[in-house]
């Protein structure tokens, strides 16, 4: 039976972390390190957790299709500790904390999983060429450099003040600037732009646009720096390394969503 025992708090943080719409979670152990990805048609998320020593798991696979009700029963509950189990796919989940137990029936699929397996060949083939080219069309990633997040989290708040619309990721080496756009002058038109440090590409800018989802993906990220590669109507990556925990969000341009 696969198990993960981790701290009730941090266990409440990292499974809280995925956004609202993410209903379900596939956890992965192996040797050590606790992996979970999420994806759908406009983005791509995985985090990788390095366990420490002290950390109680067995190699497997976890699958909590009851994400929400999993979420509150650790809220809720006053142990120091959370320990997850479960024999297999579509089977039981068991949750204990302190001494309480909670048991829950699995699904068969992960919706959140279910389109991560193509997402992940792309990535390692990109890392593979240094970040250089996107999918199989080999779409060129032109521009690299390092973001504070917690200036460009700005637009994570916006929402009621220019609604659900279009952005555009614009970012410069030359200039050494990154740029979001949101909006249209009549309604309320916002703007943020953050140094590009380290940065490297071609002396113009490079631009992609995305829908509505790019406010909630920001708020994937931590409050760090973030090392960005930004492609021409392709994708906007960023890759944050923060304590024992690696994290990857792609955004894709919502000509190719």
């Amino acid at each position: 039976m696969t198990s993960l025992e981790m701290e009730r708090k941090k266990a409440l943080t990292l499974l809280s972390s995925f956004g609202e719409n993410v209903k379900d979670l596939k956890l992965e152990l192996r040797k050590g390190i606790l992996t979970i990805e999420v994806g759908s048609s406009q983005y791509y998320l995985i985090r990788k957790i390095q366990l420490s020593d002290k950390s109680k798991y067995t190699d497997g696979i976890i699958d909590i299709t009851e994400l929400g009700k999993t979420i509150q029963f650790i809220k809720k509950t006053k142990g120091d500790t959370i320990t997850i189990k479960q024999s297999g796919k579509g089977k039981t989940l068991y949750i204990k904390s302190g001494k309480t137990k909670l048991q829950f029936p699995s699904q068969e699929t992960v919706v959140s999983h279910s389109k991560t397996r193509l997402f992940g060949q792309i990535v390692r083939e990109a890392t593979k060429n240094m970040w250089s080219v996107w999918s199989k069309q080999q779409l060129p990633i032109e521009l690299h450099g390092t973001v504070d997040i917690s200036e460009l989290k700005t637009v994570t708040s916006m929402k009621g003040v220019i609604g659900l619309t279009s952005f555009k990721v614009k970012g410069n080496a030359e200039e050494k600037e990154f740029n979001i756009q949101a909006g249209k002058a009549h309604s309320g038109k916002l703007q943020v732009t953050v140094d590009l440090i380290d940065s490297d590409g071609p002396h113009t800018n490079i631009e992609s646009f995305f829908g509505p989802w790019f406010m909630e993906c920001m708020g994937l990220l931590d409050d760090a720096p973030a090392i960005i590669h930004l492609g021409e109507g392709t994708i906007v990556a960023f890759e944050q390394h923060i304590g024992n925990m690696k994290t990857l969000l792609i955004i894709i341009d919502q000509s190719r969503d």
